[in-house]
């Protein structure tokens, strides 16, 4: 009836009246609600007096606000209060949790400065921010104040001296990505989910990561290469090949894809990895938390999902993540070591890991590869890792370009045989040469430059010179050189490919004619010979 009455009046234009009573009856409602509040407060105590129904908590209980001096697990007096209360609840608890107080569960984690600003700026100003939408050059501008820095510190000990990772920092906000070159893109299986992740939390991820280096060594092997610092993919290939080249000129290349490798690492499996390498508790605890509800919510264009939980603890976009994969990796690659078999190269970059087994002849060879399979069998099983069946791939290589046997299993399952890899980027063939990984890196060198000469424009007119020319350099120029230190060894025939099809580019820069001298045209825009990169590249 109140309802009508107020839409009669609203609907007779009488408006600024019906505000002013209903600002009016707000206030009245609003008063009784705090009467009401008082009033039953006021009963409560006055029941806690007399003894009546909450006579268990007494108004002259002995409360303290003073306590002396508490004499501490090894006898000593503790005097300041926050030490006084944790003897106090140390004293009450349970046998096991006084010799879990001795592991690390009590331990107040101290966290330098210098150690946190480092992680928090590695986090690029231009970067996707999570779901709380902050960037990392808010964070940046929160640190240069006193009070935020002592806040950030604040956040970043306690999330480690408790083990805990805040709910916000394992949300994340997943971008969705189509996988190239998939047949079926109706599958689940062919689009990539990369999480937007709260920058605060990412900056205490690289704090751990940090700290976890000191297992590095030990955790990941000699054999992974990628998320190590100093140790690039091409490192890695780099390896195979001159494990390759120390034989005799056979080989058998072997390439593995992990499936799922980010979202394949379990709570318990990462506790029992981390204990075997003795990773210090406060650490191991913290980690578990971090694989633990994690929760993502699907971006596609501008629509939101729902919250829906992760099964795995790992994410594309997390900054630890690749890190506790490739110590699960490592614990399967330390199977692959104990059986001992000689002529066998492995190199690992995250989740693609390939070997090289090379041998007096092709029965030796396939003889390798089946001990080699059986530590490796054993690894995946107790690492409880999967692989992607379709991702097994294999290459036979020969100096003399000799065909070999195709019948091989491995790992239970039919070896795919191809005429060429790619490893990392790079590109195999089968007698070990050169040329098809250069005729695949200036292809797409040749994609990229179709691109750049649409932003030249008829008759010269578009993107100045200056611009073109760091575009071709920070883009076209390192696809196409990509790798190719691998294969150099001062070849003459591979120099000139090269270097005609730079110094073709750089004319349709300059807009220069053919007959322009290659040095001036070079100098003119600071390039380098190609000969010269790639031997300052193989140096490296």
């Amino acid at each position: 009836m109140r309802v009508r009455f107020w839409e009669k009046k609203w609907q007779e234009g009488r408006r600024e009246e019906v505000g002013k009573e209903m600002r009016l009856e707000r206030k009245e409602y609003r008063c009784l609600i705090e009467e009401k509040k008082a009033k039953y407060w006021l009963d409560y105590l006055e029941k806690v007096r007399r003894g009546g129904g909450f006579g268990f908590v007494k108004m002259d209980r002995d409360f303290m606000v003073d306590v002396p001096g508490i004499r501490g697990e090894g006898g000593e007096l503790v005097l300041e209060d926050r030490d006084k209360g944790r003897e106090i609840v140390r004293g009450l608890g349970k046998r096991e949790e006084l010799m879990q107080e001795g592991e690390g569960y009590w331990l107040e984690v101290v966290a330098e400065e210098e150690e946190v600003r480092e992680a928090l700026w590695q986090q690029g100003d231009g970067k996707a921010a999570g779901v709380n939408g902050l960037s990392g050059r808010v964070l940046k501008e929160l640190w240069g104040v006193e009070w935020g820095r002592r806040v950030i510190m604040w956040v970043v000990e306690k999330s480690l001296s408790l083990g805990y990772v805040p709910r916000l920092f394992r949300d994340g906000i997943g971008v969705v990505m189509r996988k190239p070159k998939k047949d079926d893109y109706s599958l689940p299986s062919s689009y990539r989910v990369i999480n937007l992740l709260d920058v605060w939390g990412k900056c205490l991820e690289r704090v751990v990561v940090g700290r976890l280096r000191e297992w590095e060594r030990e955790g990941l092997g000699e054999e992974q290469w990628g998320g190590r610092g100093g140790r690039s993919s091409l490192e890695a290939v780099a390896g195979l090949m001159m494990d390759w080249e120390r034989g005799n000129g056979l080989g058998l290349l072997l390439c593995m894809d992990v499936k799922g490798g980010y979202e394949n690492v379990g709570v318990r499996k990462m506790e029992e990895r981390l204990m075997g390498l003795g990773v210090d508790e406060y650490l191991r605890r913290w980690v578990t938390s971090f694989l633990r509800e994690r929760r993502s919510k699907v971006k596609i264009g501008s629509r939101m999902g729902e919250w829906t939980f992760l099964k795995g603890g790992t994410v594309q976009g997390s900054a630890l993540s690749p890190m506790l994969f490739m110590f699960i990796l490592g614990g399967v690659l330390e199977e692959v070591r104990k059986e001992g078999v000689e002529g066998v190269g492995v190199g690992a970059v995250v989740d693609d890991v390939d070997f090289m087994v090379v041998g007096r002849s092709e029965r030796d060879i396939q003889e390798k590869v089946k001990r080699m399979e059986v530590g490796l069998r054993r690894g995946l099983e107790k690492w409880e890792v999967d692989v992607q069946v379709m991702k097994l791939e294999g290459m036979w290589v020969d100096k003399e370009g000799g065909r070999r046997g195709r019948r091989l299993k491995w790992l239970g399952e039919d070896i795919s045989w191809k005429e060429e890899v790619r490893v990392l980027g790079v590109w195999w063939q089968g007698d070990g040469g050169w040329e098809s990984h250069v005729a695949n890196r200036l292809l797409l060198g040749n994609g990229r430059w179709g691109l750049m000469r649409k932003l030249i424009g008829r008759g010269g007119r578009g993107v100045g010179v200056e611009v073109l020319m760091v575009l071709f350099k920070v883009v076209v120029r390192k696809t196409m050189m990509y790798g190719i230190e691998v294969y150099w060894d001062g070849q003459k025939e591979l120099k000139e490919k090269l270097q005609v099809w730079v110094n073709r580019c750089v004319r349709g820069v300059l807009g220069a004619v053919r007959t322009t001298p290659v040095c001036a045209l070079l100098a003119e825009v600071g390039l380098k010979g190609v000969e010269f990169e790639l031997d300052e590249a193989v140096e490296k």
